[in-house]
C-alpha cells in the first residue's frame, strides 16, 4: 500500500508545487532505486523485486530522454520488463525448460539449500508439472499486465494513468493469483481422485 500510495501523493504533491510531468513522476518513481539501496546497506542483499523495478525506471528514464521528454516510456517503465520476462516464462514453458524454478532460486536462495535439494524437486513429475503450470500462469499475468499499463500509458494523460494503472495494476495481480489459486487447487483435486 505504501509503495502504490506513497509515489501517487508525491507526484500530486510536486504538481502542487508547479514541477512539470515529467519531473514529477520520476521522482516518486526512483523510490524502488533507494529501496534497493537501502536494503542492501541494512540487510547486505538485494531486495530482487525492487532492483528490477529500478531496472525498469532507468530504461524509461533513457526512453523518455531518448523521445525528447515525452514521458511514456516513464509512465510504462515496468511494461520494458513485465512484457518481457512474461513472455519469456511462457516461452520457457512451452519448450519444457520452466524458468520459474531458476528465477525462485534467484529470489530466494535460503529455501535451495543445495543442488541436491533442487534436483529432487525438479525430477518430480508432478512437481514439474506444478512449476510449469505456475509458470505459465505467471506468465500470463505478467503479458497482460505489460499490455494493459501500455495501453494506458499510451491513451491517458500522467495525472490519470498514475490513479488508473494502479488499480488496474492490482485489479489483475489479484485475479492472477486468484487463477493460480484456482488452478492449484483444480489439480491438488485431480491428484485425489
Amino acid at each position: 500500500m505504501v509503495d502504490t500510495a506513497l509515489p501517487i501523493g508525491l507526484y500530486f504533491a510536486l504538481r502542487f508545487m508547479g514541477l512539470n510531468d515529467l519531473v514529477a513522476f520520476a521522482i516518486p518513481a526512483a523510490i524502488p532505486i533507494l529501496r534497493v539501496a537501502l536494503w542492501w546497506i541494512w540487510k547486505r542483499r538485494i531486495e530482487w523485486i525492487a532492483a528490477f523495478a529500478s531496472l525498469g525506471f532507468a530504461l524509461g528514464l533513457l526512453g523518455t530522454w531518448l523521445l525528447n521528454g515525452n514521458p511514456v516510456f516513464l509512465k510504462a517503465h515496468g511494461v520494458l520488463l513485465t512484457g518481457p520476462l512474461g513472455l519469456t516464462l511462457l516461452v520457457s514453458s512451452m519448450i519444457g525448460r520452466p524458468l520459474l524454478f531458476s528465477i525462485l532460486r534467484l529470489i530466494r536462495p535460503e529455501q535451495w539449500v543445495n543442488a541436491q535439494t533442487h534436483q529432487a524437486v525438479a525430477s518430480n513429475p508432478l512437481t514439474r508439472r506444478k512449476v510449469t503450470m505456475l509458470t505459465v500462469g505467471t506468465g500470463l499475468l505478467l503479458t497482460a499486465h505489460a499490455l494493459v499499463e501500455l495501453i494506458l500509458a499510451l491513451t491517458l494523460s500522467t495525472d490519470t494513468f498514475l490513479l488508473v494503472s494502479k488499480v488496474a495494476g492490482l485489479s489483475i495481480i489479484i485475479l492472477g493469483i486468484a487463477l493460480l489459486s484456482w488452478m492449484r487447487g483444480t489439480g491438488s483435486r485431480r491428484q485425489h481422485v
